[in-house]
């Protein structure tokens, strides 16, 4: 017997998996790989590994940036859509069942774990709406919640699942120690749409029209300023930023080099903002920068405007 499992590395999946693997369920993990989740793919890679299970990365396009952009139920506090993703995973995870011929999948949610989207009545919610009601299958929080369809088939034996809720930590950690488990991830970042600073800069950027996935991957990068004309300036503030924005130029941007970082003005335009906001950054009167895939880099002359960086940061 096969299961889907959206996995996402933590030590909630963990549990989860070991819970069904007990029962002689043969566990399949799917991984939905967004935007604004990218540095956790690891964990779910090492995770599946530690588990024995095969990992299926999927991932999102257009249809999930549509979501992000107007949500049926609605943002969290910040620009987090929780409802709609969730909603938008079980689909993911119900077109696998297919794939594979499994009956049912797997979530590590937990009955209270969070208030918007992990209340008992929104789980049922969210498995409706996504066509898969009673093939959610929630081990840590099994016994809180009505028998799916896999209990009542007797395929999974409902007394050997759990009924955990609530935020604390510790029941898990009493069951990790009881399943003797002993990779114990800790905890990630979380979504980019929980950050409040990552949240303004989505909506500014929603404002301007740029809703490409590329500008997507910007928004958790560097300093970002709007300039005057409209278009978008990013500057780096680590080594690694510096690499990640030289790997970011197509043939219509500019890059822009200056002692220890780069800046990476979007479409070209307002070279004289760009190269004194980037001086300004680093004390210096000359700035370097190049159009696209160019070879040569040009120096502009530079008047450092030390009212610019306050005047155009987007935060």
């Amino acid at each position: 017997m096969r299961a889907v499992l959206l996995f996402s590395g933590g030590l909630d999946s963990i549990l989860s998996v070991r819970l069904v693997q007990l029962q002689n369920i043969n566990v399949y993990g799917v991984y939905i790989l967004t935007p604004f989740n990218p540095h956790s793919i690891e964990r779910a890679k090492s995770a599946a590994d530690y588990l024995k299970i095969p990992l299926k990365i999927i991932h999102t396009g257009d249809d999930y940036i549509d979501l992000i952009l107007s949500p049926r139920y609605g943002y969290g506090k910040n620009m987090n859509p929780c409802i709609d993703c969730k909603i938008f995973m079980y689909r993911k995870a119900r077109e696998y069942c297919k794939e594979i011929g499994a009956d049912f999948f797997i979530t590590g949610e937990v009955v209270g774990e969070r208030p918007m989207s992990q209340n008992k009545a929104v789980l049922l919610l969210m498995e409706k709406d996504a066509g898969c009601k009673g093939m959610v299958l929630r081990p840590l929080s099994a016994k809180l919640l009505p028998p799916t369809k896999a209990e009542e088939n007797k395929i999974i034996d409902r007394t050997r699942l759990c009924n955990i809720s609530g935020r604390s930590r510790k029941p898990h950690m009493e069951l990790a120690d009881l399943l003797g488990i002993d990779l114990i991830p800790t905890p990630a970042g979380g979504c980019l749409l929980t950050d409040p600073v990552f949240s303004m800069r989505l909506k500014e950027s929603i404002e301007h029209k740029e809703t490409l996935p590329r500008f997507m991957e910007l928004l958790s990068v560097g300093r970002h300023f709007r300039l005057l004309s409209g278009k978008k300036l990013v500057v780096s503030r680590t080594e690694k930023e510096k690499e990640k924005l030289s790997e970011f130029v197509t043939p219509e941007d500019t890059l822009f080099k200056a002692g220890n970082i780069v800046g990476l003005l979007i479409n070209g335009g307002d070279l004289e903002q760009a190269s004194a906001i980037v001086a300004r950054y680093v004390h210096m009167d000359k700035v370097h920068y190049k159009r696209g895939a160019e070879n040569g880099w040009l120096t502009p002359e530079v008047i450092v405007d030390n009212t610019l960086l306050s005047k155009y940061r987007i935060e």
